[in-house]
């Protein structure tokens, strides 16, 4: 991997390369000037792989540096990890909002360091892998397009996309990946006050939208509807990110006030008609469900999983009880 860390304290940044060496990275640059470093980034023909940032530096903090980075074309996905020794809660969030993909809190540990890096490296081949898919699959409906263009072409019977938007292209900062997401709840779980709520909201028949869409369809069609979660709950901080199958989830502030039927319409209210795949035909049209938010515990150790199974098992609840009205309704 090829790294740059940025700290205007030299004996910190020291400390860093020394961290680097130890775990086996040798093409690593270090700056002491946020500048320069931007300087370096912007002009390189290989892009880095990863960027380390201290957040409290003079000239330029590491937020604002973060957020210069990401209107770099080719760093506009790069992981950056933001190493701080703020550790509350607002100052988690801005570094999300700007652009970080994780936090490490000073001062740190080796061990620390390195195992978040390496998730960082994992990010990397992921949206490596996650291009190539997207590419074959575009490949592959283009061709059957030029060689028969009047015929449908039929998807496989799966509902897993192949690739994940959110690691192809990040229109929006509040859109993140899974592995960030992720990132983002354990940092903020460790704040003494997490406050923080976990939603889950699925988009229904999701399987038909998957094997009638084509590829390029399908991915617009699931960046539409995380934006529309997002704009629901404008002008408040809120990140999403997908789970698979249809199913987003929600990080937001626990004060927001939050009825799910509200919700639901509300980001169906948020699709444009351009947005939403023609394989509905003449069904009664595109039906959202969103679980009861689920509060996050202040935990040193968040069990992601854990939280995310049991904000799906609201959602799928919800699911459940219109199912139950709506039958009571045609019965009665």
């Amino acid at each position: 991997m090829k790294i740059i860390a940025v700290d205007d304290d030299k004996v910190s940044l020291e400390l860093l390369g020394e961290c680097l060496v130890q775990g086996g990275y040798e093409n690593v640059d270090l700056e002491t000037s946020p500048r320069t470093a931007l300087n370096k980034i912007s002009d390189t023909d290989q892009p880095y792989d990863c960027i380390l940032l201290d957040v409290d530096m003079p000239e330029m903090d590491g937020i604002e540096l973060c957020s210069e980075i990401r209107k770099l074309d080719h760093h506009k996905n790069t992981p950056v990890l933001m190493i701080t020794r703020y550790k509350h809660r607002s100052a988690v969030q801005t570094a999300f909002v700007k652009g970080a993909t994780d936090y490490i809190t000073k001062p740190f540990e080796f061990l620390e360091v390195l195992t978040r890096i390496k998730v960082a490296e994992r990010l990397v081949q992921e949206r490596k892998a996650a291009l190539d898919s997207y590419m074959a699959v575009h490949n592959i409906e283009e061709g059957r397009q030029k060689t028969a263009p009047i015929l449908e072409v039929r998807r496989p019977e799966r509902i897993e996309p192949l690739f994940d938007i959110n690691e192809i292209q990040s229109a929006d900062d509040s859109v993140l990946s899974p592995a960030v997401f992720q990132n983002y709840l354990e940092q903020m779980s460790k704040a003494s006050s997490c406050d923080l709520n976990l939603v889950a909201v699925q988009i229904r028949r999701i399987d038909r939208i998957f094997r009638q869409t084509s590829a390029a369809d399908f991915t617009s069609f699931l960046q539409s509807a995380a934006h529309a979660i997002v704009h629901h709950f404008r002008p408040n901080e809120v990140f999403v990110s997908q789970a698979g199958n249809g199913t987003f989830l929600a990080a937001l502030d626990a004060s927001i006030s939050f009825m799910p039927d509200h919700v639901e319409s509300g980001i169906v209210g948020r699709l444009s008609p351009a947005s939403i795949p023609k394989a509905f035909g003449n069904d009664p049209g595109l039906e959202v469900v969103v679980g009861t938010p689920l509060l996050l515990p202040t935990s040193p150790k968040l069990n992601f999983r854990r939280a995310v199974k049991a904000a799906t098992a609201r959602m799928k609840q919800r699911a459940q009880d219109l199912n139950e009205n709506q039958l009571t309704a045609l019965t009665s």
